[in-house]
C-alpha cells in the first residue's frame, strides 16, 4: 500500500474528506479528557489559505481516498522574533500508520513551511495516543506543557459534550 503526498487548496471537497477522517480520529483518541467535539473553523481555515498561510498536505492511496492530512498555519509568531508553523490538525489512517508514511507526512509539512519562510514549526498533543513518537522521532523537542481548563460559566456552555463514554 503506497500513499501519494501532496499540497492541496483547502475546497468544500476537502473540508468533507477531512471531517470523515477528523470525527475517525477524534473517536479514537478520545478520553475523558478531551470533552469537545472537534469543530474546525473552516471559514478562518479559508482566510489564512487566501492570504497565503495555510498548507494542506494530504496523503491519498491509489483509487484518490484521502488516508491522511496534515494542516499547517504560517504566521509570525506572537511571542517570539520569527516566523512561526503549527500543526494544529494531523491524521493518518491506522493502516497507514506502520512505517514511514506519517514521516512523510510530516516531512512535506515542514518542507512547504521552509519554503513559506517558517523558521520554527510545532504541534500539541499526542501523549495519549502515542503520536508523540513521530515528532519526537523527527527530532521535535517537548517544549513545556499542554495546559487546559474547561471554564463552565464560559460563552460555549450550552454545546454538548462527552464525558465518561457518553454525550452529555
Amino acid at each position: 500500500m503506497s500513499l501519494e503526498f501532496r499540497a492541496e487548496e483547502l475546497t468544500s471537497g476537502l473540508i468533507s474528506e477531512m471531517s470523515v477522517m477528523q470525527d475517525a480520529y477524534w473517536r479514537e483518541t478520545t478520553g475523558d479528557y478531551h470533552f469537545f467535539l472537534p469543530d474546525p473553523d473552516w471559514k478562518t481555515y479559508l482566510m489564512a489559505q487566501r492570504i497565503g498561510n495555510l498548507i494542506i498536505i494530504t496523503a491519498r492511496d491509489r483509487g484518490n481516498v484521502l488516508r491522511g492530512a496534515a494542516v499547517t498555519v504560517i504566521m509570525p509568531d506572537m511571542h517570539y522574533a520569527c516566523i512561526s508553523a503549527s500543526i494544529p490538525m494531523v491524521f493518518l489512517d491506522p493502516a497507514y500508520r506502520k512505517g514511514f508514511d506519517g514521516v512523510k507526512l510530516i516531512h512535506m509539512a515542514e518542507h512547504e513551511a521552509c519554503s513559506r519562510g517558517a523558521q520554527l514549526i510545532s504541534t500539541h498533543g499526542g501523549i495519549h495516543t502515542g503520536v508523540y513518537r513521530l515528532f519526537q522521532a523527527l527530532d521535535y523537542k517537548n517544549f513545556g506543557m499542554y495546559f487546559t481548563k474547561i471554564l463552565p460559566d464560559g460563552p460555549n456552555r450550552m454545546k454538548q459534550i462527552y464525558k465518561g463514554g457518553q454525550w452529555q
